[in-house]
């Protein structure tokens, strides 16, 4: 075996611990140690038809927006306990408990109608959930002057599709651009929809109308079956 080398002072060489956490009865040594999180939520309607809904651990904010839908419930979860910016919960280990969509469910559709005809270039923004953004992505419409109603629903429309995490899908006709929350569920009421002019609205304004309300609430049983006694 090889000598080990002394150029370097044992006092500058750097070590380090790890420790795995494992399932184990902390309610008496330390009662506030999180071992593990689970998330209870809802996969995107595109994701129904192949979901399994059997709990996984989750290890990355790519992987759980494959297996679950970009923008689902899950997905906003997760991008809240594991930042792109921060460490977030740290190693503490995340297990998806995904839930498949009530019969009959419904999801919620919101109608932006823009009127007039641009008189400058602005930049307006839809706001989804009161956010601008998502992870840095963000839903601004760029308004030229001389933009009609169906330039603008467009450029609505192309705006939010291009953020990969949002929470709607959106399509447009020559004058309204139509938002769709990503799964059906009662759950999706409590999105936001607005459009923000950031104080120049170049001659346009925009009607916001609720046209269809999201609806069902899928059973959590299977998932609190699966808990056993590891919780």
């Amino acid at each position: 075996m090889a000598e080990l080398s002394d150029a370097v002072g044992s006092e500058r060489i750097s070590r380090i611990i790890g420790y795995k956490i494992k399932a184990a009865d902390f309610r008496i040594s330390s009662p506030n140690l999180p071992q593990r999180i689970a998330v209870i939520g809802q996969a995107n309607t595109a994701n129904q038809g192949t979901l399994d809904t059997d709990a996984k651990q989750a290890t990355s904010l790519k992987q759980v927006g494959e297996d679950y839908g970009f923008g689902s419930p899950i997905y906003q979860a997760y991008r809240i306990l594991k930042p792109q910016s921060g460490d977030g919960v740290g190693g503490i280990p995340i297990f998806v408990y995904p839930q498949a969509a009530a019969g009959g469910a419904t999801s919620k559709i919101v109608e932006i109608t823009p009127s007039g005809t641009a008189t400058a270039n602005a930049t307006h923004t839809v706001l989804i959930g009161g956010r601008s953004n998502v992870d840095a992505q963000f839903y601004d419409i760029a308004i030229e002057e001389g933009d009609t109603a169906a330039d603008i629903t467009a450029k609505i429309s192309d705006a939010v599709n291009a953020v990969l995490g949002a929470p709607v899908l959106a399509s447009d006709t020559d004058y309204v651009a139509e938002l769709e929350t990503k799964w059906k569920d009662l759950t999706a009421n409590e999105l936001s929809v607005s459009v923000d002019t950031n104080g120049n609205d170049a001659g346009i304004t925009y009607a916001v109308d609720v046209t269809q309300a999201g609806s069902g609430t899928p059973s959590i049983s299977g998932a609190l079956d699966q808990f056993g006694n590891i919780w």
